[in-house]
């Protein structure tokens, strides 16, 4: 009995996770992101033209250039893939 409580638990939690995570997905699609500072891929990435988002890695003209590492309302920040420095992009 006590492994179906667990189980029920972390379905209750996990489910409404997963469901947070491609609502963010979504909302990062939609918006255009102007550079800021740091690492730069180009002044503006709109994930509905150029760039698309595979999973956290954002992939320019289908090629694998950064990854997500932070994302909250207007601020988004990535990591190069070459040179791990990371860059900060503003929604606009």
């Amino acid at each position: 009995m006590h492994w179906l409580t667990r189980n029920i638990v972390l379905i209750l939690f996990i489910v409404p996770l997963c469901s947070a995570c491609r609502s963010k997905h979504r909302d990062l699609k939609e918006g255009r992101w102007k550079y800021g500072s740091g690492y730069h891929i180009k002044d503006v990435i709109n994930f509905n033209r150029e760039h698309s988002l595979h999973g956290d890695t954002v992939k320019f003209m289908n090629e694998p250039k950064a990854v997500i590492v932070f994302y909250w309302g207007n601020t988004l920040k990535i990591k190069s893939l070459d040179s791990f420095s990371i860059g900060t992009y503003h929604r606009k």
